[in-house]
């Protein structure tokens, strides 16, 4: 009877396989009696930027506006887990916590930049929640550094899901504290996730 169940397991993991390399979806993973044991671990990221000039962004502030992170899930309609979120700008020494805001959509009614960060309930269904991101940190050696990282190991992983018609998730910078950029200032955030 082992063999039996065996040889239908391997049998169903060539299937799956052959469905996903014909449709694009093909993700080397380990199957078990024809069901995927694990997703493929994806890492997206989005350049964010804000105003020209170097006006201080008072907390809460939005920073830039909505961005997409593309093709974050494997198929329309997929999930995701975020495990990591990594947000780098080209300015050192600065410390700002940030929120990163997720949505299912490209249309949510959102601040403008530089202005108070606000959420409609209209918007609720697109609303997929948030991350806060801790202080943002350089190097030790700021002489010879040119840049401030903030890193989140998202420990339960995040679950978001996408709608029907996309593969993609969007995010908005919401700074938790002040701070004064530099004119040509921007942000680049990447979403590490195991995607299904």
């Amino acid at each position: 009877m082992a063999n039996v169940v065996e040889v239908i397991g391997r049998l169903s993991n060539i299937a799956h396989r052959w469905r996903d390399l014909l449709d694009g979806t093909y993700a080397p993973e380990v199957y078990v009696l024809g069901g995927p044991v694990g997703g493929l671990i994806t890492s997206v990221s989005v350049t964010i930027a804000g105003h020209a000039g170097t006006g201080a962004y008072a907390a809460n502030d939005v920073l830039g506006s909505i961005a997409e992170v593309p093709n974050l899930a494997r198929v329309a309609g997929g999930q995701v887990y975020v495990t990591e979120v990594r947000l780098a700008t080209n300015k050192k020494s600065i410390t700002p916590r940030f929120r990163v805001h997720f949505f299912n959509a490209a249309d949510p009614t959102v601040a403008a930049d530089d202005a108070a960060h606000k959420e409609l309930y209209a918007d609720a269904s697109k609303r997929l929640g948030f991350l806060e991101l801790p202080a943002m940190v350089t190097a030790a050696d700021t002489a010879n550094s040119d840049m401030s990282r903030a890193v989140l190991q998202v420990s339960p992983a995040k679950p978001l899901l996408c709608t029907a018609a996309t593969r993609s998730v969007w995010v908005l910078l919401e700074p938790l504290d002040g701070f004064t950029p530099s004119g040509a200032e921007s942000f680049t955030l990447v979403v590490v996730a195991e995607a299904y």
